[in-house]
């Protein structure tokens, strides 16, 4: 089973200088490891927690995080 988290990083662009952002981690419940990251999704993170509260609610299936991805922002 896949467990989403946030996961908040610090980035850097020439134009905005450094920023916080969050992006979206899946987790193998049963091993306990990072089975993939998605960097760079949310600059909110009230809109991060939303999203990874729906996406472990509806038990999510890996292969369509991207795809809710892209329709949700």
């Amino acid at each position: 089973m896949v467990n989403y988290g946030v996961i908040e990083e610090k980035m850097c662009d020439l134009c905005m200088g450094e920023y916080i952002t969050y992006g979206i981690g899946a987790y193998n419940t049963q091993a306990h490891e990072l089975i993939t990251f998605v960097s760079d999704v949310f600059p909110c993170k009230d809109d991060a927690e939303k999203f990874v509260n729906v996406c472990n609610e509806n038990e999510l299936s890996l292969h369509h995080l991207r795809d809710v991805i892209e329709d949700f922002i």
